[in-house]
């Protein structure tokens, strides 16, 4: 564990490599706790934050299941070795994972504002360098289990990324100075 400059709580550095089933496998490992302790904290306030029962969720989700085996195949290859590597039911992975999925037809009774990011060109920034900042508006009780991934996948570029609790990766940056952060949509 490290404690981050600025930040009052440690945070959990995970290092992983390999193709994605085993780098997933290993983050399901190294994290299991965060996860098990996400999925689990999902699973309870489940209703309140979607809208729908985890059953039905579940059901309404499993076309859109498919569509990630077909179009992002390495993602689910990582979720699969997460669910592999922490015990937890891949279907639970993946419904927390669509859960903002499930907030759109929820948002024409009430607004929630989330994340945003921004992005500064290097010519615009004091220093001359690209900025891309983002701030993570979300579930309180996810600050509890952000881990941190530093990764060596086979074939492609390192990155360092931060999730949390039963979430797959989705906000870094890799060694070919590629960023991405995942904003929610607000109607």
């Amino acid at each position: 564990m490290r404690l981050l400059p600025g930040c009052m709580q440690k945070i959990k550095v995970i290092e992983v490599s390999g193709e994605p089933f085993d780098m997933g496998r290993q983050i399901g490992v190294k994290a299991r706790n965060y996860i098990r302790a996400g999925a689990g904290f999902y699973k309870k306030h489940w209703r309140a934050l979607s809208g729908f029962s985890w059953e039905g969720s579940k059901r309404i989700l499993k076309p859109s299941f498919a569509l990630l085996k077909k179009f992002i195949p390495r993602t689910e290859q990582e979720l699969l070795g997460m669910a592999a590597g922490s015990g937890v039911d891949f279907g639970d992975l993946l419904a927390i994972n669509f859960l903002e999925s499930l907030e759109a037809p929820r948002r024409k009774r009430k607004q929630r504002e989330k994340c945003t990011s921004i992005l500064t060109s290097a010519k615009r920034s004091k220093n001359g360098h690209l900025l891309h900042a983002h701030n993570e508006d979300w579930v309180a009780a996810d600050r509890e289990w952000i881990y941190l991934i530093r990764a060596k996948p086979a074939g492609e570029p390192a990155f360092l990324a931060f999730t949390y609790g039963a979430w797959g990766i989705h906000y870094g940056v890799n060694s070919a100075g590629i960023s991405l952060t995942a904003d929610s949509q607000t109607g």
